[in-house]
C-alpha cells in the first residue's frame, strides 16, 4: 500500500505452474481491484510464452489467459546463469 511499493512480483518457485496460477490468480485480481494500474505487477517463470503458455503444453490451463491478461510484465524462458554472469561483468 505505502507509494514506495511499485507493485508486485511473481517469481520464485514457477508461478506458472498449473497449481499455482489457480492460486495466484485472485490474488493478481485483488491486487488490480484495489489499486488498479498503480502498481506493476511483475511474473518470472522459466516457461516460453508463444511455446508453454499459449500453445498446448502442461502449464496451459483453464487460469492461464486470464492471468497474463493481468499482468503488466512477463519475463520469461530458462534462467541462465552465465549470462547473468556476463551482464555483471559488463560484456
Amino acid at each position: 500500500e505505502p507509494d514506495y511499493v511499485n507493485g508486485l512480483t511473481l517469481l520464485g518457485g514457477e508461478p506458472m505452474e498449473p497449481q499455482n496460477q489457480e492460486a495466484l490468480l485472485p490474488l493478481v485480481k485483488r491486487v488490480r481491484e484495489v489499486y488498479g494500474n498503480k502498481k506493476t505487477i511483475w511474473c518470472y517463470t522459466g516457461y516460453v510464452l508463444d511455446r508453454d503458455l499459449l500453445g498446448e503444453s502442461r502449464a496451459k490451463c483453464e487460469h492461464t489467459r486470464e492471468l497474463l491478461e493481468n499482468l503488466d510484465v512477463l519475463v520469461d524462458g530458462p534462467f541462465v546463469e552465465d549470462l547473468k554472469k556476463e551482464q555483471e561483468e559488463g560484456k
